[in-house]
């Protein structure tokens, strides 16, 4: 499958995004950076290791896909979307993405998170 263009331009912004939702939520034991196309989040364990717990994959046009980790390897989930890319805005709640309601996870898993939080509907 080819890969879809993107910017580095987007990928910027989007890190911005998640690591202001972040602070904003109060979420101060995950962060945010950059590989490549990907804003990975994680966590720091006591030792200083990075465990990454979900990613945003740019596709074109300001799309983002959500991955998630299991078991050391990224598995892509269905929703897509543009992340918000507005400081101090509200973050919609239950956001349909790409068509699909998606099923309620435990609250404040990264996950949920960021599907219904993060994403902004298309």
């Amino acid at each position: 499958m080819p890969k879809l263009p993107y910017s580095q331009n987007q990928v910027y912004f989007g890190h911005a995004s998640v690591e202001r939702y972040l602070r904003i939520q109060g979420f101060d034991h995950l962060k945010a950076l950059t590989r490549g196309r990907h804003v990975v989040v994680y966590s720091e364990e006591p030792n200083g290791e990075k465990v990454p717990r979900i990613r945003f994959c740019a596709l074109e046009r300001n799309q983002f896909r959500l991955d998630v980790t299991t078991h050391g390897r990224w598995e892509p989930t269905p929703y897509e979307g543009e992340l918000v890319q507005r400081p101090g805005s509200s973050f919609p709640n239950g956001v349909q993405l790409d068509g699909h309601q998606g099923t309620r996870t435990k609250p404040k898993s990264p996950v949920s998170v960021a599907r219904r939080s993060l994403m902004v509907p298309m």
